[in-house]
């Protein structure tokens, strides 16, 4: 397996440090490989170390700005510093050069969440759900839509269907909390 893909293996199973140190030797023997410089502002934004990804990223970007995986990385650091203008910038960026991919859709939704703009949450939220049925990231946010858009039923629904999936242990516990406070409104 390449280095390459041994690293977006271990951002997608959380290890980022292991990501990042292994990307970080690729880069000493090939300093300009601009995917190695990506994957770890990737790693570094899902780690919070948001002010090192901007700058990682930002340096990616300079070299190849048709890079929507850098361009949504970017958005999530910035969402994640509540800098939401830039936030939005980014990921409209991100979404006109990958305007199918579930993960850039599923985030501008986190990002309408932030923005309070629930119908525009709603929309990206469920293109990404058409695209990614069983990402329970999407559906989680989407539960948090419907209950800000007082769509309890809906909401209901989405519950019953994230608790079909293998999910975090955090996220199962917050969703049945969820269902006792959504199933005492409909009652």
């Amino acid at each position: 397996m390449e280095i390459i893909e041994i690293a977006e293996s271990l951002i997608g199973k959380g290890l980022y440090t292991d990501a990042k140190d292994l990307l970080n030797k690729l880069l000493e023997d090939e300093p300009d490989n601009n995917e190695a410089v990506c994957l770890i502002g990737i790693a570094l934004t899902e780690s919070g170390e948001n002010d090192k990804a901007i700058k990682a990223l930002n340096y990616c970007l300079s070299k190849n700005e048709y890079n929507a995986a850098a361009w949504e990385a970017l958005g999530c650091a910035w969402m994640r510093k509540n800098m939401l203008d830039k936030a939005t910038h980014s990921l409209e960026i991100a979404i006109k050069l990958a305007p199918e991919n579930w993960s850039v859709k599923r985030n501008m939704g986190v990002l309408n969440i932030l923005k309070r703009d629930y119908k525009k949450a709603r929309e990206f939220l469920e293109a990404a759900r058409e695209k990614k049925p069983e990402d329970y990231k999407a559906i989680y946010a989407l539960i948090y839509t419907f209950i800000n858009l007082k769509n309890y039923q809906s909401a209901e629904k989405l519950i019953f269907k994230i608790q079909e999936l293998n999910i975090p242990h955090e996220v199962r516990s917050d969703v049945e909390h969820l269902l006792v406070r959504i199933q005492a409104k409909l009652i």
